[in-house]
């Protein structure tokens, strides 16, 4: 609540901040911690779980929450195509 519990970027930004820096090597705990604090929390969200994503890798996001994508196939490929360009 402190940092806010709009998608603002004025409020939101705080939020994603906070949980980068408070889960930075823990995906799942931030993104559970992000929507336990209530309100709209999809931009602190995609923020903080795109970095934190970033630096945990794949194997760093729950695996259940992958394989139940029901676009995983597609969006694999599309990694694919990111790692192979560049290369």
């Amino acid at each position: 609540k402190r940092f806010g519990q709009m998608c603002d970027v004025k409020a939101g930004f705080p939020g994603a901040v906070h949980l980068i820096a408070a889960y930075p090597d823990n995906y799942e705990e931030a993104l559970i911690a992000n929507v336990m604090a209530g309100g709209d929390s999809a931009a602190s969200g995609m923020l903080a779980g795109a970095i934190i994503g970033a630096a945990v890798g794949l194997e760093g996001i729950p695996a259940q929450w992958r394989d139940g994508l029901v676009a995983r196939d597609r969006i694999q490929e599309l990694i694919d195509q990111i790692v192979a360009q560049s290369g």
